[in-house]
């Protein structure tokens, strides 16, 4: 989903799976198609989003090292996606009173603290500013729990941290839908 700087017009597009690294060695530094598409678009935020019959998940990073996701996650960044899928939830699970779990970065939601302070720092925060605008939103949430809950349709949209976050589950459960 894009927005650009001044406009309000969300638009969607459907992609389909290709070779990163073989289109690498044509368009060098390409690393996924959200990425193309926000610098083909001029776009401030393009926003990745994967549906199935069971899940719909929509990560905050994507194709970065695993190593860098902690210092790329600020609160903007989650605030402007959770913006996203506030906007445009209608579209992306089909309910206007979508429920949206917000996945921790760490195990366990960091413990407090005690492995790690994301949670705390920036994702909380993020949580409570987006509440601002749509109350039907929790978080941040274990990821193991936040999928759990999305299968058992207690969660309508799950919002990753990062690619694999995401991905995995939904791939596990929705990979041929």
């Amino acid at each position: 989903l894009m927005r650009g700087s001044s406009e309000k017009i969300q638009k969607a597009l459907v992609t389909a799976p290709l070779s990163k690294e073989r289109i690498a060695e044509i368009h060098p530094g390409f690393v996924g198609h959200t990425e193309y598409l926000c610098e083909a678009y001029s776009s401030k935020l393009v926003t990745m989003v994967m549906t199935g019959e069971t899940l719909c998940v929509v990560p905050v990073t994507r194709h970065i090292p695993l190593r860098d996701v902690a210092s790329k996650l600020t609160m903007d960044l989650i605030v402007d996606t959770l913006n996203q899928v506030i906007e445009n939830r209608s579209v992306i699970c089909g309910k206007k009173d979508a429920r949206i779990g917000v996945c921790a970065l760490n195990p366990h939601s960091g413990e407090g603290g005690t492995i790690g302070r994301e949670e705390i720092d920036i994702i909380a925060p993020a949580v409570s500013k987006a509440k601002e605008f749509y109350i039907n939103i929790d978080g941040p949430i274990s990821a193991d729990v936040a999928f759990y809950k999305a299968v058992k349709k207690e969660i309508d949209i799950v919002v990753s941290m990062y690619h694999d976050q995401g991905l995995a589950p939904f791939k596990m459960v929705d990979f041929d839908r």
